[in-house]
């Protein structure tokens, strides 16, 4: 990515995403963030874009796997919704599915799917709102 995202513009977004979406019945605070150059690890080949702990209620975007700002407007959007959602759910949810892989979790558990669905749907409109600032430099 060429655009220097720093740690700042990303909490811009996390901002966009609270004043969005609320805040978590599950958690204190809004999450914290943690901004990484690299690659997430994963099983997919591209490597994981981001990723939502609810134990330590961070967020983790890995800007080596965003291909540009707008995805990383939806990754940012995507993992604020896990942490909206319930984690105990989360894990059910996924035991009684009985999948080893992460992939077919990612394309089957209702919570991924209703957060591709909101990425998808506000991604766009969190970047042209927050363009301005997120291109500033």
């Amino acid at each position: 990515m060429k655009n220097k995202l720093t740690h700042d513009k990303v909490q811009l977004i996390i901002n966009w995403c609270q004043q969005e979406f609320g805040t978590s019945k599950y958690q204190n605070d809004i999450p914290k963030i943690r901004v990484y150059k690299t690659r997430g690890t994963s099983i997919q080949k591209q490597g994981m874009c981001g990723s939502y702990f609810f134990d330590t209620n961070t967020i983790c975007v890995f800007l080596g796997s965003n291909k540009n700002i707008l995805e990383v407007c939806k990754t940012v959007i995507h993992e604020y919704i896990h942490y909206i959602l319930n984690d105990d759910e989360y894990n059910e949810y996924a035991k009684s599915l009985k999948i080893e892989e992460c992939g077919d979790i990612e394309l089957m558990h209702p919570h991924e799917k209703l957060c591709r669905d909101t990425e998808n749907i506000c991604g766009k409109r969190c970047f042209n709102e927050l363009k301005n600032n997120l291109f500033r430099i």
